[in-house]
């Protein structure tokens, strides 16, 4: 699953998962886009706030370093 999938199936818009995350939502859409990377921290809080797994929409392991 990718992240712009697992936003819409928590019925979120970039604004608002943004404004969750605490981040402007234009890095959202960046990410989604592929344009910035995925860092560790923007992960982990997005997987939270999404309810998933760090693989389900980054892909790969997990990484816990920032």
């Amino acid at each position: 699953m990718r992240l712009k999938e697992a936003r819409k199936e928590a019925g979120l818009s970039q604004a608002e998962l943004g404004r969750r995350m605490g981040i402007d939502p234009s890095i959202v859409r960046h990410v989604e886009a592929g344009r910035l990377k995925a860092y560790p921290r923007f992960r982990r809080v997005c997987t939270r706030i999404l309810g998933k797994q760090q693989e389900e929409i980054f892909g790969g392991p997990a990484e816990d370093q920032e």
